[in-house]
């Protein structure tokens, strides 16, 4: 039988990198659709989160943040991070989470071959590579070498934004499909360059990014899957990521080092 004394370590103070926080519950990120059509932070999305933060959580992370304008949505009404206007409005957010007693941090996404073609500049989204989601769906475009240096820095100043912003730290998506769990998996990822090869060579993105988005007093975390379920083959399967690089990438991420 569960004993209430199982769960008493939930309930007790936690440091996570720099930032303590007041116990080990977590309200993850998730996309409400509460933001105004442009990206930026409303009343509604502010009042939702909030009664988190006063029902107790220790930290409460608003997620699904795009990073850019052209390639930017998988969803209507989704938080903006693309550009310097969308600052006073993420301040607000990030103010009162933390006057309701939470750490927040802001969990930034570039949602790839997932995006919306309907809110995407041209209609088709880009990826590693041009494979689709699932049997009818949208080719998306391999992006060039010069676009995934415009997304890094598009991540780089999306954190930039969040520090300015006030929020106690990022994350970045790396699970669910988005563009660096695309990068990391070899089923989405079929690059000849330097970003693609083996599973050491695709982990190159989230690495690169690690020294941009460091900042001394601000947390980054990397959220990802356990496994990607897939094989090049487009094959399910369970298999957990291997060895090698995976260990480099939590190293640098584990404790915002």
């Amino acid at each position: 039988m569960t004993t209430p004394d199982a769960f008493e370590s939930l309930f007790q103070p936690v440091l996570v990198g720099r930032v303590w926080l007041k116990n080990r519950l977590v309200v993850p990120p998730m996309g409400t659709q509460f933001a105004d059509p442009s990206g930026a932070v409303t009343d509604r999305l502010i009042a939702y989160l909030v009664e988190r933060a006063r029902g107790g959580f220790g930290l409460v992370i608003p997620g699904y943040a795009f990073i850019e304008e052209s390639m930017r949505r998988g969803m209507a009404n989704q938080i903006g991070a693309h550009n310097d206007h969308m600052i006073p409005g993420l301040n607000r957010l990030a103010e009162a989470l933390q006057a309701g007693g939470a750490k927040t941090f802001l969990q930034l996404c570039h949602t790839g071959r997932q995006a919306d073609p309907a809110m995407v500049e041209g209609g088709q989204p880009v990826a590693p590579s041009p494979v689709p989601m699932g049997k009818d769906g949208v080719v998306p475009r391999e992006l060039t070498l010069a676009e995934i240096e415009d997304i890094i820095e598009a991540f780089g100043q999306a954190a930039r934004r969040a520090r300015d912003a006030g929020f106690d730290g990022v994350e970045l998506h790396g699970a669910h499909g988005y563009l660096l769990c695309q990068f990391m998996s070899e089923y989405t990822n079929r690059r000849a360059d330097k970003y693609g090869g083996s599973f050491h060579e695709r982990m190159t993105l989230p690495l690169v990014l690690h020294p941009l988005l460091r900042h001394e007093e601000h947390l980054l975390l990397l959220r990802r899957s356990g496994s990607p379920l897939v094989s090049s083959a487009g094959h399910w399967r369970g298999r957990a990521f291997p060895g090698g690089r995976k260990e480099e990438l939590h190293h640098r991420y584990r404790g915002c080092r």
